[in-house]
């Protein structure tokens, strides 16, 4: 059998977890635990990668503004651009 020695990691597609850069830091947050992620993509409209925003980038964001501003600030000031 081919599959036999196959190690499964390498053959499952694993679905991208995305977020558009008009999400708010909060949001994304929300959505990083909710799928217990390190990081997630940026796309646009277009559904284009434009970014990146990391687990350690929302946690520095929230440590900076405070729970004040973390549910109106976007994701696109802090993401990681192309």
């Amino acid at each position: 059998m081919l599959l036999k020695n196959t190690d499964l990691n390498k053959i499952i597609i694993k679905k991208t977890v995305t977020i558009s850069p008009n999400t708010s830091i909060l949001d994304a947050r929300q959505v990083l635990l909710r799928h217990n992620l390190k990081r997630l993509v940026v796309i646009d409209s277009k559904k284009h990668p434009v970014g990146i925003i990391t687990e350690k980038d929302v946690a520095k964001t929230i440590f900076a503004l405070g729970d004040k501003s973390i549910n109106t600030v976007k994701v696109s000031g802090f993401m990681s651009k192309n």
